[in-house]
């Protein structure tokens, strides 16, 4: 049976250094995720108001008699109310994934060296 080598400390040292690069990876992964989801659910608010508009403009031109003038009576007041886009959140708030990669690059080396 052979005792703890230097063999063993390289290791250590580069499967730690693999796990603390691989968890990098995935955190900046997850963050392009939630970038991605953040922006599809956005875009899914935008053409849901857009569809309702164009509905009822179809609406008000397909039906006839009675029915139409109704319609085109909706249609005003949905054109009337002011459309209430959703906003993606603000930069500001969330930092960006380069700062964040720069903040775990210079916490390792910040560990590394000492």
């Amino acid at each position: 049976m052979v005792g703890f080598s230097v063999y063993h400390l390289y290791g250590i040292i580069t499967t730690s250094l693999l796990f603390v690069f691989v968890e990098a990876m995935a955190a900046f992964y997850m963050r392009q995720h939630s970038h991605f989801i953040q922006v599809s659910t956005l875009q899914s608010k935008v053409k849901a108001g857009i569809d309702k508009h164009h509905l009822s403009y179809v609406l008000a031109n397909e039906l006839e008699g009675d029915h139409r003038d109704e319609a085109k009576k909706k249609l005003i007041e949905t054109l009337e109310k002011e459309i209430d886009w959703p906003l993606l959140a603000s930069s500001s708030d969330h930092p960006t994934d380069l700062n964040v990669s720069a903040k775990a690059i210079a916490d390792v080396v910040k560990a590394v060296k000492e």
